[in-house]
């Protein structure tokens, strides 16, 4: 008898299951439909319901952030994708974009959370894909026709010791196929660690110098330094540097692009 009873059980779970599985097919066929209609507010209101489900299906998610990107809803942007994590949390791709996400959807409290949980999961990978990767996109802005996105790096490594970067693009920007990217990559302006500077002061003075990091602009012309720093700066300091900078620079649009002349001043890992 009791045998008969969980029989019975397992077939109502599974009659249930189907149902569920069959109305929620039907709710993303209606979103599909409200998303390709422009309907994009009712899309993602059925989107909300459907990645909350926990559900398998990764293309779940990608629809939904293709739909939260067409409405321009950065938040929703980050939180799919992070529900997708959430499934497969070695997707690397939607977990370094969470943090962009939510800065620009205007969350500061979340873009921090965010870049925090990207920084020690880089660190604790053993994927040397993961690995090859050292930085992060944090943040996009415009000055006056350039767009500028700002890379912070997840080590502090090599001769350079690069910390940020923010790379100026226009007038196209990425996403771009190779052959438009170098000439549109009109220049870059990182925070430098030199340690070779470092060295030759340290000698000079025959002590150990203080490590002063700069602000230092790479460009088609070459390679100058725009501020120096007595202590480790804040992003927001960098940035309002970097934006006023852009903004004054008169010859920007008339300088080559910097291509890809300094491609070896980047985000590196420890050791090499």
């Amino acid at each position: 008898m009791m045998c008969m009873k969980v029989v019975a059980l397992m077939a109502v779970s599974l009659i249930a299951s189907s149902a569920a599985a069959q109305d929620d097919g039907v709710r993303r066929e209606q979103a599909r439909s409200f998303a390709t209609s422009g309907k994009l507010a009712e899309a993602l209101a059925i989107y909300d319901e459907l990645t909350s489900s926990g559900s398998s299906d990764l293309t779940l998610y990608t629809e939904a952030t293709r739909a939260a990107a067409a409405a321009q809803d950065m938040r929703r942007g980050a939180l799919y994708r992070e529900r997708r994590l959430k499934v497969d949390p070695n997707d690397f791709n939607a977990r370094s974009t969470v943090p962009l996400a939510y800065r620009l959807a205007g969350d500061e409290a979340e873009a921090r959370r965010s870049r925090e949980e990207f920084r020690a999961y880089w660190k604790a990978s053993t994927d040397p894909n993961v690995r090859a990767q050292p930085q992060l996109v944090i943040d996009r802005f415009r000055v006056g026709p350039w767009t500028v996105y700002a890379v912070e790096c997840m080590e502090i490594a090599g001769d350079y010791g690069v910390g940020y970067m923010f790379d100026v693009w226009g007038p196209k920007v990425p996403p771009l196929p190779p052959e438009e990217r170098a000439a549109n990559h009109r220049e870059r302006i990182v925070l430098e660690h030199n340690r070779l500077d470092q060295k030759v002061l340290s000698e000079l003075k025959h002590e150990d110098a203080p490590m002063h990091p700069t602000l230092d602009l790479l460009s088609g012309n070459g390679h100058a330094t725009l501020k120096w720093f007595e202590g480790e700066p804040a992003y927001s300091v960098l940035r309002e540097a970097v934006s006023q900078f852009v903004a004054n620079d008169k010859e920007l649009a008339s300088r080559p692009p910097m291509g890809n002349a300094w491609s070896r001043i980047t985000c590196m890992v420890g050791g090499k």
